[in-house]
């Protein structure tokens, strides 16, 4: 049989090619999720079990897998870049710095799951804040364009994603704004909770 399929067992379960033992039996109290692929060592089904503990574990679970993808997201829109990976409970708050060492007109804080959206603009010349509605009284920022400490409460589980903050400069040549990311990491957000 190729392809996947879902099984729950319980009981044992053992790798393939694995011998029974005390240290390589799972207890038999515990249910696994085994996805079965057909076909990878001839006439032996390849199995790997993943323990199902409790709903943080499957939320741990979740947020792995989530992860896994967001990474090639990020790598993919924000080419090679740190990424900072925070978890936070519901109601509780975010705080990152946005950082550079050039000189920009314009920061710009995004947030994005899946679609970027913004988060607040702050204005070089003159100095003003702009905060999104869905995060007015909710996100504060503190300092100068060039070093900005923002901090973002009462989270819900909704407001989990990816943060980063972008630097823009007015370009007179050619009479638009060029754009870069900063020296500060992606923040990606994974809030628990209620939502």
């Amino acid at each position: 049989m190729y392809g996947h399929t879902r099984e729950t067992r319980k009981g044992p379960v053992l790798a393939p090619g694995v011998r029974p033992n005390k240290s390589t039996e799972l207890p038999s109290t515990v249910e696994y999720d085994v996805d079965v692929v057909g076909g990878c060592f001839g006439r032996e089904p390849c199995l790997r079990a993943l323990p199902v503990l409790s709903r943080r574990g499957r939320e741990r679970r979740t947020m792995a897998l989530c992860l896994m993808l967001a990474l090639g997201f990020i790598t993919e829109a924000h080419g090679n870049t740190n990424v900072r990976f925070v978890e936070a409970r519901s109601g509780g708050e975010l705080s990152f710095n946005c950082s550079t060492t050039l000189l920009h007109d314009g920061l710009t804080v995004y947030w994005s799951l899946p679609e970027p959206q913004e988060v607040l603009f702050l204005n070089h010349h003159p100095h003003r804040l702009t905060i999104d509605t869905l995060f007015k009284g909710r996100a504060t920022a503190a300092g100068n364009i060039a070093m900005l400490s923002v901090t973002i409460s009462k989270l819900t589980v909704n407001n989990s994603g990816l943060y980063w903050c972008k630097y823009s400069k007015y370009n007179k040549v050619n009479i638009t704004f060029d754009e870069t990311r900063g020296d500060s990491p992606v923040t990606m957000l994974h809030v628990t909770g209620k939502y």
